[in-house]
């Protein structure tokens, strides 16, 4: 009995469906680490949190006004046209980079 083929390319063979279903499931495990992650930590480093937290909090006035700063910049660079200029220098910067997973 041949369910996986070996190595040969049908759609009829298990294999394919494998591959697929385990791509598939590493892809989505990592999208669910990702989304989670964060907040585990925050659980985990509560009392640190609450430091950060508390500093954001007390200059709650001035992180508006640097978002809101950055925010006027970014929608004065995307009218110029000088966001896509930056991105693509940035672009072509981080592709320059290697894999070291």
């Amino acid at each position: 009995m041949d369910v996986y083929g070996e190595g040969t390319f049908a759609l009829n063979k298990g294999w394919l469906y494998y591959v697929v279903v385990m791509n598939v499931s590493v892809g989505y495990a990592f999208y669910c680490l990702g989304l989670g992650l964060p907040f585990v930590l925050v659980g985990l480093l509560y009392r640190r949190a609450l430091g950060a937290i508390g500093w954001v909090r007390r200059h709650s006035l001035l992180v508006m006004r640097i978002g809101g700063g950055l925010l006027v910049l970014i929608g004065l660079l995307l009218v110029t046209g000088l966001w896509d200029d930056l991105t693509i220098g940035l672009r072509s910067w981080a592709g320059s980079f290697g894999v070291w997973l």
